[in-house]
């Protein structure tokens, strides 16, 4: 109904290109962002689409990056594909100043779970 009595001589093309510009660039910067959470021995790893759940046990290797050049970011290995990749990357709380924070938690968390991680 809206489209029947819409007056579209008023309509402005370079508004809706610039509009369709910026959507279509933050879906290319941020497709791949993910949501991470360690809720007791599984990790909650979402990217606000899908949400799967992974046992700390099938985390093969965890490390925290450096502040050398860019945020610090966390990369998770794991044993086989989960679902997202065998490689999970995230920047965590605070702009990645709690990497190492996180890292040593994941590495406690995947201790307790009887497996051990470099």
């Amino acid at each position: 109904m809206f489209i029947l009595i819409r007056d579209w001589s008023s309509f402005r093309s370079d508004v809706f290109f610039f509009f369709l510009l910026w959507c279509s660039m933050f879906y290319a910067l941020t497709y791949r962002w993910k949501n991470v959470h360690l809720q007791g021995q599984m990790l909650r790893v979402s990217n606000y689409i899908k949400r799967i759940n992974i046992p700390v046990s099938a985390i093969k290797k965890v490390e925290a990056s450096s502040w050398w050049g860019r945020q610090r970011t966390i990369k998770i290995t794991l044993w086989k594909d989960m679902g997202f990749g065998k490689t999970i990357i995230f920047v965590p709380r605070l702009f990645g100043r709690a990497a190492s924070e996180i890292e040593q938690e994941l590495r406690q968390a995947k201790f307790r779970a009887g497996c051990d991680c470099n």
